[in-house]
């Protein structure tokens, strides 16, 4: 509305035997395992963009990492000053979300415990079978000596950064798209990651920098909004409802996870079970942890 320009939206409506199919095709073109349906969706939305003969697509991929616009980092921040003994700025910090009332609201455990390797060890169920024992779950966390813009460097160079850009440039090069990252243009990554925190989480608002940057130049509705959203869609639910059939179909004991020894099929079921009954948004399991053995 506010750059008078039409809207082309991409609806997410498919029956289950569609998105499998769906996910067979996205997989083929990554050449690897898919990390979540989300892949699936941004590959429609680049099918879109051909047939309304968009070449060229900018993407805001970078701007999370390099100014602390994910829920994780403010955990870290935290952390980090408990660490230092600064209970102060942790408490101050903390106060400013809560009376926003922006990210805390967003919390949840089955995401965060990603981060936090002890917390994830006595809540996640062990489905490795024999031939992964030796299998390590690299720590996302935030090592002990490190700060949160070390910790930012990290996403840039080694987790987040280069399997998103991976992913949007298959799905993209699946349509001959072209996909530009203005986020990352090294400039902006060496003048904002070692950034101190006060110009990224102040006043219980994230990326402040940046969005008293673009006051002059956006709507007030936009620069504070406070329900951040990810690339998301209702994939969670899916898997405890529609799709629940084609999972278990899936989980079968023939399929090649069990075969080869990979996963432990009676506990992965049970875990799947357990995450059915789950509420929305709420419990301890993840999509991840029943998706990734899909």
């Amino acid at each position: 509305a506010h750059l008078q320009r039409p809207v082309h939206k991409v609806l997410l409506r498919f029956k289950p035997v569609e998105i499998f199919k769906l996910l067979h095709d996205v997989t083929w073109h990554h050449d690897e395992p898919l990390g979540s349906f989300s892949t699936v969706a941004h590959y429609l939305l680049m099918r879109r963009a051909k047939e309304i003969g968009v070449t060229v697509i900018l993407s805001g991929q970078g701007a999370d990492e390099i100014l602390c616009g994910y829920k994780k980092y403010l955990g870290f921040y935290l952390q980090y000053l408990y660490r230092k003994c600064d209970f102060s700025e942790a408490l101050k910090t903390l106060s400013g979300f809560y009376k926003q009332k922006t990210v805390i609201s967003q919390f949840n455990f089955s995401e965060a415990k990603r981060y936090l390797p002890n917390v994830r060890e006595i809540f996640s169920k062990n489905i490795i079978g024999k031939n992964l024992e030796d299998y390590e779950n690299i720590d996302l966390g935030l090592p002990k000596s490190a700060t949160v813009q070390e910790r930012q460097a990290e996403d840039v160079y080694r987790f987040s950064i280069p399997i998103l850009t991976h992913y949007e440039d298959r799905t993209s090069m699946a349509f001959a798209r072209e996909i530009r990252l203005p986020f990352l243009d090294h400039r902006l990554i060496e003048k904002l990651v070692p950034l101190d925190m006060k110009y990224k989480l102040y006043d219980g608002w994230t990326k402040w920098i940046f969005r008293k940057a673009m006051e002059p130049y956006l709507p007030s509705e936009i620069i504070w909004r406070k329900d951040k959203q990810g690339f998301i869609n209702p994939q969670s639910e899916w898997l405890k409802h529609e799709l629940q059939p084609q999972v278990l179909s899936m989980f079968d004991k023939k399929a090649m996870i069990f075969q080869r020894k990979l996963v432990k099929r009676n506990t992965l079921l049970s875990l799947y079970d357990k995450y059915c009954e789950q509420p929305v948004d709420k419990g301890w399991i993840s999509f991840k942890d029943i998706f990734n053995p899909l």
